[in-house]
C-alpha cells in the first residue's frame, strides 16, 4: 500500500491457502535492481544466442576451407602428374627419334660389336659442353643414419656467361640388397629419370657450384652402390649423367 502521493517504498502481504507472508517492503531501489537484473538477462540470453548461431556458421566456414585446401592439394597433384606425364612424352618422342636415326643408319662392324646403349644415356646430349661433375665426397653417419653426398659442378661452356638448369642426385641400391632408390631433392621417378625436372636443385653458375645431397634412414652404406647425377638445363633436356661408385 502506498504510504502517500510520493511513496518511495510499498508494503506487500502475500496470503496462501496456508500462510500469510509479509509484509514485505519494496522500494524503487529494489524495482530499479530487478529491472537491470532482468535486462542484463536479456542482454546475456542475446549474446549466447547469437554466439552459439556463429559458431555454426564458423565450424561451417571450418568446414568449406578444409574442403578447399583438400581440393588445392588435388589440383596441385593433378598439375604434377600432368608434368610427369609431359615429361614422359617427351622421353617416348626421344627414344622414337633415336630408333628411327637407328633404323635410316646403316650398323657398321664396330657398333655391331659393341653393347647395347641405354636409353637414358641415348637421352644425353654432349654435342654442347655443359657441366661437368667433381669433387665428389661421399660421407655416412651411422647414428643419424645419414648419407651426404657433395660434388661441385662446374661450367663448361667455352661462353664465359651464366649457366643455369637443375640437377639431381639419386642413390642406386646394391645388388641384392632391400633398399629403396632415394634422390635429392625428393621426387618421382619413372625409367629411372625424374617425371618433372624442375623438382631438382636450381642453379645458375658462372664457374661453379658446390651441391650437397642428404639421405635419411640409411643404417648401412653398403646398401648402395653408386650416385648418380643428373643435370637438365632450363628447357628439360638432359645434358649429362654420371655415375660414381660408393
Amino acid at each position: 500500500m502506498a504510504a502517500g502521493k510520493k511513496a518511495r517504498s510499498w508494503f506487500v502481504i502475500i496470503i496462501g491457502d496456508r500462510k500469510r507472508y509479509g509484509p514485505l517492503r519494496v522500494t524503487r531501489r529494489l524495482l530499479i535492481a530487478l529491472f537491470l537484473c532482468l535486462a542484463a538477462m536479456i542482454v546475456v540470453a542475446a549474446a549466447c544466442g547469437s554466439l552459439l548461431y556463429n559458431r555454426q556458421y564458423v565450424k561451417l566456414n571450418d568446414k568449406l576451407s578444409g574442403e578447399l585446401n583438400l581440393t588445392k592439394q588435388k589440383l596441385d597433384l593433378v598439375s604434377q602428374e600432368r608434368d610427369g606425364f609431359a615429361v614422359e612424352v617427351g622421353l617416348l618422342k626421344a627414344r622414337v627419334e633415336v630408333n628411327n636415326a637407328k633404323k635410316d643408319t646403316p650398323l657398321t662392324a664396330d657398333k655391331k660389336k659393341d653393347p647395347a646403349v641405354s636409353p637414358e644415356k641415348e637421352m644425353v646430349s654432349d654435342a654442347i659442353p655443359f657441366v661437368s661433375v667433381e669433387a665428389v665426397k661421399i660421407s655416412h653417419d651411422r647414428e643419424t643414419k645419414t648419407m651426404k653426398v657433395r660434388c661441385i659442378i662446374k661450367n663448361d661452356c667455352s661462353s664465359k656467361g651464366y649457366i643455369s638448369g637443375y640437377v639431381f642426385i639419386i642413390l642406386n641400391p646394391a645388388v641384392g640388397s632391400s633398399a629403396e632408390r632415394k634422390t635429392s631433392p625428393v621426387v618421382t621417378l619413372a625409367s629411372g629419370l625424374p617425371v618433372s625436372y624442375k623438382k631438382g636443385e636450381n642453379f645458375s653458375i658462372a664457374r661453379f657450384k658446390h651441391i650437397e645431397g642428404r639421405f635419411h634412414s640409411i643404417l648401412e652404406k653398403s646398401d648402395y652402390a653408386s650416385a648418380s647425377f643428373l643435370v637438365y638445363d632450363d628447357g628439360g633436356k638432359l645434358r649429362l649423367k654420371k655415375d660414381f661408385p660408393l
